[in-house]
């Protein structure tokens, strides 16, 4: 209601000063109603951003996972990649200092912003991780008048209450399967196709001069989030970070359009050896660490990133790429067939070294570090004497 009083302040004038300067009067006004378009459109991409973040550090929390319920009607029912709503204000308060009201109404909000999602109930007897339900029950009303009405003002009126977030249901993110099918690296639409994603036809960017511009942003990163010998991540420091959060997420974009053709092997082990390191933290930064062997084998085959024009997980790069087209552990066959366009790029007869130079999120991983063109086999055997 401000922002409406003050327009009309701004479009109101005197009727003397409406003859002497109407011109003048409407281009002021003009500018200021883009302005404020502008404004609540860099609030909405705040707050987007906002969300997103949100989401991962509950991916991170280790929430998500399945969950197996029993009930005398339908016998057990499992509840795949989803957290429960009591564990979630469990952890929210713990993590946020705040309290159980507050927690709810943090629910409540993820939920409005449709950040999560109930979980439907199929006759079945399992549950989708898909549909929101839109129904309620008496459960659900006994705790949204004990708990979530309680603690939100005007927060909803009887035919909403099935949007009301409750500590004794169980939950989705939105972002879940759909997302990571596309490109982790680039920018999608929300109705874009994801059988249908196709590269801009932009110019070839030099591999060589790309990796100069990528380790330098990529150290900066290593130097915030890595410990002290370079084998453990700390994902949260991640959040508010500028170089990873803007310098990466533009350089990232970039990568599709490497020009691998005219790249030499040496320059297509360093810079994929590159991508390989930061696209894990990046899998594992958005989606969490993996929970299950489900999960892991969803980052290694199923995610993501677009190199050169053609899409790559991290599989593809280790088994296809680095070790020359080989199958791996628990593999049938070969990540690229005869006639696939990616055995181009491939370092023949594989490099053993990029075992030490590839981080694995073990114990055992080597000192996660970035690796030049020029020095690439003295960086990676460096690595392997640590």
């Amino acid at each position: 209601m401000k922002d409406k009083e003050e327009n009309i302040v701004v479009a109101s004038t005197p009727i003397h000063q409406q003859n002497q300067n109407n011109n003048n009067n409407r281009l002021t006004r003009l500018p200021s109603i883009r302005l404020r378009r502008e404004t609540e459109s860099e609030e909405s991409r705040t707050r987007k951003k906002e969300l997103e973040i949100f989401a991962q550090k509950i991916r991170r929390a280790g929430l998500i996972r399945e969950h197996q319920t029993w009930t005398l009607s339908q016998g057990i029912i499992i509840y795949k990649e989803a957290f429960k709503g009591e564990d979630f204000v469990t952890w929210i308060m713990r993590d946020q200092k705040i309290y159980r009201s507050e927690a709810i109404q943090k629910g409540q909000y993820l939920l409005d912003e449709n950040v999560i999602e109930l979980m439907e109930q199929k006759r079945s007897g399992s549950f989708d991780n898909t549909s929101p339900v839109p129904m309620i029950d008496e459960q659900q009303m006994k705790e949204n008048n004990r708990e979530t009405m309680t603690s939100r003002r005007s927060m909803t009126t009887l035919p909403e209450m099935g949007r009301s977030f409750s500590t004794e249901r169980y939950y989705k993110l939105v972002d879940g399967e759909s997302d990571q099918k596309l490109p982790l690296n680039m920018i999608h639409d929300e109705n874009e196709d994801i059988n249908n994603f196709e590269v801009e036809d932009k110019p070839k960017i030099n591999v060589k001069e790309f990796n100069k511009r990528f380790i330098s942003v990529i150290d900066k990163i290593y130097e915030r989030i890595l410990s002290e010998n370079k084998r453990t991540v700390h994902l949260d420091l991640l959040d508010d970070f500028e170089p990873f959060q803007t310098e990466y997420a533009s350089l990232a974009q970039e990568i599709a359009y490497l020009n691998l053709i005219e790249a030499n092997e040496q320059e297509r082990l360093a810079i994929f050896i590159n991508i390989y390191n930061i696209m894990l933290i990046h899998i594992s930064y958005k989606y969490g660490l993996p929970g299950t062997i489900w999960q892991r084998r969803k980052y290694l085959y199923f995610t993501y990133y677009n190199i050169g024009g053609h899409l790559y997980s991290l599989q593809s790069i280790f088994n296809g790429i680095l070790r020359g087209n080989h199958t791996g552990l628990g593999m049938l066959w070969k990540p690229f067939g005869e006639q696939d366009y990616r055995n181009k790029f491939i370092i023949r007869g594989g490099e053993p070294l990029v075992h030490f130079g590839l981080n694995n999120y073990t114990r055992s991983t080597p000192p996660i570090r970035t690796y030049s063109i020029e020095g690439i086999y003295d960086e990676l055997s460096d690595n392997a004497r640590q």
